[in-house]
């Protein structure tokens, strides 16, 4: 199994991207604040052992977006209109198994057609308002007043979001269902290694970096291999 394709949308620096990865190895070269770190932190907010999303994580352009959602609430409309309104953080990974389709194991969840041939499946990952949470998320929200605004949003958001994952068949967008996050982690498997140069942007300080670690190692090799 591969992933053939990645797209995120509303993510830290990522508003909306697509790319295709290698067969192999896929590396991501750029300037900074480019977005590099935001396209492997969303793996780790998704799937570590640690796994959260929070009002942080959004991009910038969907304050603006939360205000129009919530205009439109004070409007009386329809929920669902409304629903269609409020940003969302989504993670969407297409899969080829035609290396696993005699062997589905735990890709059988995803796979939600009955032709033969066809050997993707796209998982979809999404930080979204809970269902049935659209009058408790924007009831008194106000945004006139931009400092408890935005702190009563971030309240909300930690309270009325959550992260939810479906499977969807690639070639009908409509034949999806929800699938346990649990599944989606026995299929992909993300680990990190964190920068090791003071200068790199770092989102997270833990001191098992790569270079301390192969340090801890060959001290141990050199250690037992001692006369």
């Amino acid at each position: 199994m591969k992933i053939k394709k990645l797209s995120i949308r509303n993510y830290r620096l990522l508003k909306d991207i697509s790319l295709s990865l290698s067969d192999t190895s896929t590396v991501i070269v750029g300037r900074n604040n480019t977005g590099k770190t935001s396209l492997t932190e969303i793996f780790r907010s998704f799937f570590s052992d640690k796994a959260n999303m929070k009002f942080e994580d959004f991009n910038m352009s969907t304050l603006h977006e939360f205000k129009v959602a919530l205009t439109v609430f004070t409007e009386r409309k329809d929920e669902a209109d409304i629903r269609k309104l409020i940003p969302t953080v989504e993670l969407e990974i297409l899969l080829d198994y035609q290396d696993d389709r005699q062997d589905y194991g735990c890709l059988s969840d995803f796979i939600l057609d009955l032709d033969v041939d066809q050997t993707e499946t796209t998982v979809l990952v999404r930080y979204q308002l809970r269902d049935g949470k659209i009058k408790s998320f924007f009831d008194g929200l106000n945004s006139e007043d931009s400092v408890s605004y935005y702190k009563e949003l971030k309240e909300r958001i930690s309270k009325y979001f959550e992260i939810k994952a479906f499977a969807i068949d690639p070639f009908d967008e409509e034949n999806r269902v929800a699938v346990d996050i649990a599944k989606v982690k026995r299929v992909l498997l993300a680990d990190f290694i964190n920068a090791q140069r003071g200068l790199d942007d770092e989102t997270h300080k833990e001191k098992d970096v790569l270079g301390k670690s192969l340090g801890k190692i060959l001290k141990s090799a050199d250690l037992y291999s001692a006369p």
